[in-house]
């Protein structure tokens, strides 16, 4: 399936926490922690149930685009999102880059070159740049933005 489009969604709220489930795909982020992350000095269990309606609306989202498999796995007291069910372009930039790399090492620069300027095409900015306050995706920012610089 193509991306998704989320310029029309009703609950930005959920769009904030596909973009950090994004930041940490592969992983499993407890519900306390995602709860406290998005809904600061909510009680628990309001907290807990907006992060449930979020992660229903996510999914919805995922149906709608025509995904077939689950994106968001829930695991014992926690979510996460599937690597291996999402298309990330910072996954293929990376990619891209550490192709290039291992091709300039044994056949030389020239013969990395085209990799090279695929994952510059592929890099369009900062990492979630609209999320410029946003400190949970800060190291992921500047990880990448490093990567980029060593690949210029």
């Amino acid at each position: 399936s193509g991306g998704i489009d989320s310029s029309g969604w009703h609950r930005k709220q959920a769009l904030t926490l596909l973009k950090y489930l994004v930041t940490h795909r592969g992983h499993a982020i407890h519900v306390e922690v995602l709860s406290e992350a998005f809904w600061p000095g909510v009680p628990a269990e309001q907290g807990r149930g907006r992060l449930k309606v979020a992660v229903h609306y996510l999914r919805q989202r995922f149906r709608q685009a025509g995904v077939e498999q689950p994106v968001i796995e829930t695991r014992q007291a926690s979510y996460a999102l599937r690597r291996d069910a999402v298309w990330v372009d910072a996954d293929a930039f990376e990619s891209l880059v550490q192709d290039a790399e291992g091709l300039e090492r044994r056949a030389g620069p020239s013969q990395a070159l085209l990799r090279y300027q695929d994952a510059d095409a592929l890099y369009r900015g900062e990492y979630l740049e609209e999320e410029p306050y946003a400190d949970w995706c800060v190291v992921e920012r500047e990880r990448l933005r490093e990567r980029y610089l060593g690949l210029l």
